[in-house]
């Protein structure tokens, strides 16, 4: 995982990206949320929140089942 970092500016559509391509059913929420606390250089608490609301929103329309 590596965010675009043109002039310091963060594309807020690489999150939901990179959080998608990580729903493959072989990472764990705990380590998808170590491994973009560590890329985006953030508590994992902070990523752990913004993930878990994008995740619930994913799994509201349908796009991922919760296991």
């Amino acid at each position: 995982m590596s965010p675009s970092d043109e002039a310091g500016v963060l594309e807020l559509r690489d999150i939901p990206a990179l959080v998608w391509e990580a729903l493959d059913g072989e990472l764990s929420l705990d380590q998808l949320v170590e491994d973009l606390a560590a890329v985006f250089d953030q508590s994992d608490e902070a990523i752990r929140a913004d993930v878990g609301e994008l995740v619930a929103a994913m799994v509201e329309a349908g796009l991922v089942e919760a296991v």
